[in-house]
């Protein structure tokens, strides 16, 4: 997978999970960046295991609050970095 499908596939999976989470909240208490590797180190399936785990993180009310007190970002870095969720 391309450094820019995979930037696809980040923005689509993070922005699902993060839609069934649905709250926005006015002031978050805590600000959240989370970073995903997609040097050419990191083989496909291991880059979707890191997708995978962060949506599943995302979704699960015991990992990260669903009432919108945490907002979150994502970096994804390879050769560049680039933000796909501000």
């Amino acid at each position: 997978m391309n450094r820019r499908k995979r930037s696809k596939v980040v923005a689509a999976v993070l922005t699902g999970a993060l839609m069934m989470v649905g709250v926005v909240h006015a002031q978050p208490k805590l600000d959240l960046a989370l970073c995903l590797d997609s040097s050419g180190s990191v083989s496909n399936s291991e880059f979707q295991l890191q997708l995978d785990g962060t949506a599943a993180a995302v979704a699960d009310p015991a990992v990260m609050p669903q009432d919108g007190s945490v907002r979150l970002t994502i970096i994804q870095f390879g050769r560049d970095v680039s933000v796909e969720l501000p």
